[in-house]
């Protein structure tokens, strides 16, 4: 019974795994469930056994980015300054990279989901709680105050960090083979450097 189970939770993640890669390099409308099928070698109706819907994968698929996402809160929930909040988060992102081909897609999937009209509304309910720009900001403009963090307009320089992460995400699934950037080149964005003064 203990293999049966073993076996059947190996294939359901071999249809999330091959349904990512397609939703990230053809789109969601792109995707056909047979295209899926295909890919994780099972037969239509089996991938139904599992999935009821094409949709219903995709909701599964934005759980698991949730679960990523919620390290941001939960980083904001501890007493950490708002410097060390981007050391850390910005390591555990970058070394998730590193250890998963899946993580760079997921985390391309989520930003799509929140930036595309093509994904229904009711898909994107996982991670709707999340608004990364405009929570981190708030983070940047308290480290402003205390020194850490450069100056300049908060939700731009967040926006600026975000859009770091997400770049290297991308170009790690067109070009696995490159090495993941140092988590202190992204971090250096908003950190706060001496010449900054210099050039108020």
């Amino acid at each position: 019974m203990g293999n049966r189970a073993e076996q059947t939770e190996k294939r359901r993640q071999a249809i999330l795994l091959s349904s990512l890669d397609l939703f990230v390099h053809k789109g969601y409308h792109g995707t056909t469930v047979r295209d899926i099928a295909k890919r994780s070698e099972v037969s239509v109706g089996l991938l139904f056994h599992y999935f009821p819907t094409k949709q219903a994968i995709l909701e599964e698929l934005l759980k698991i980015a949730q679960d990523g996402l919620d390290l941001t809160e939960t980083l904001m929930d501890q007493s950490v300054s708002p410097i060390e909040f981007f050391e850390q988060m910005t390591a555990a992102i970058l070394q998730a990279f590193k250890d998963s081909t899946m993580a760079a897609k997921i985390f391309m999937l989520s930003n799509q989901a929140l930036t595309s009209h093509w994904i229904p509304e009711e898909s994107k309910a996982p991670l709707s709680a999340s608004t990364s720009v405009s929570e981190t900001a708030k983070l940047i403009e308290k480290g402003q105050t205390q020194g850490s963090i450069r100056p300049g307009d908060p939700l731009s320089l967040s926006l600026a960090f975000w859009g770091a992460i997400h770049g290297v995400a991308e170009a790690l699934v067109s070009y696995p083979q490159i090495a993941v950037p140092e988590a202190k080149w992204i971090v250096d964005m908003v950190r706060k450097h001496p010449q900054d003064d210099l050039q108020k």
